[in-house]
């Protein structure tokens, strides 16, 4: 994946208001749940052009340290944030010190990195006893839906059909519970992938060193969304599009 090609797009989407997911719905619930930060030394991971550096630095962290594999987004960032330490790369590709950070901090990066225990692993062994990570990701309900689009419709449809008098005949859509590599287009050009997991997997992978889950929030778009865009408000107060996990080191 790379977003320097289309990094452009990428930040006039992110400036146009039009980006409902983020804006009503994945950013506020994440900023709400962003601990007091005050001179913590802090990690974020996926960091873009910096669109919530602007929060966590209100905070007064005592250092921010923020990572992202394009290098276009980062420049952008670096003109905004000056007093942040940037660093262009890979997640995968990441080295720092044993208990550098007392907070990690990542939206909606995670779900491209295939192998889990790796990532946390590092993360663990990154945080500081009784350190915290806060990410958000897709929600494996809604992104482990068939996914259907053309010119009249989108349908993500998440169930099956089968004749009541032969059980040889049915149709499955979508696959929650498996684990698999899905592929789609960022502005009908971009390549992406992404990896969708159920629940109990990313609940296992995580936790598999001194790490805790103490809160988890499937959240819901802002009541100010309903007057913008009806349609996705009522879809996402039902529907659950993304995941925000809070995580600490037991020791």
């Amino acid at each position: 994946m790379d977003y320097n090609k289309y990094s452009n797009q990428w930040i006039n989407k992110r400036k146009s208001g039009t980006h409902f997911a983020h804006d009503y719905l994945e950013k506020p619930a994440m900023m709400d749940k962003l601990s007091n930060l005050e001179n913590l030394d802090v990690l974020v991971l996926g960091c873009g052009s910096g669109e919530e550096l602007e929060f966590i630095l209100k905070s007064k962290p005592k250092k921010v340290i923020a990572v992202d594999s394009s290098k276009e987004l980062i420049k952008v960032a670096e003109f905004n944030f000056p007093t942040v330490q940037f660093i262009v790369s890979k997640l995968e590709d990441l080295e720092f010190e044993n208990q550098t950070f007392d907070y990690i901090f990542s939206s909606l990066t995670f779900h491209y990195i295939k192998d889990w225990i790796s990532l946390f692993n590092s993360l663990n062994s990154w945080l500081k006893p009784r350190g915290k990570i806060l990410f958000s990701t897709h929600h494996p309900i809604k992104w482990g839906a068939k996914i259907n689009k053309n010119n009249l419709f989108n349908e993500f449809t998440l169930g099956y059909k089968k004749d009541k008098k032969d059980d040889t005949q049915f149709q499955i859509y979508g696959d929650y519970l498996g684990f698999n590599k899905v592929q789609y287009k960022l502005f009908d050009k971009l390549d992406i992938i992404y990896y969708n997991r159920p629940i109990s997997q990313m609940f296992s992978e995580i936790t598999q060193n001194n790490l805790q889950i103490i809160d988890i929030i499937e959240p819901k778009p802002i009541l100010e969304s309903a007057k913008i865009k009806p349609d996705f408000y009522e879809v996402y107060s039902k529907i659950p599009l993304f995941l925000i996990l809070e995580i600490q080191k037991t020791k």
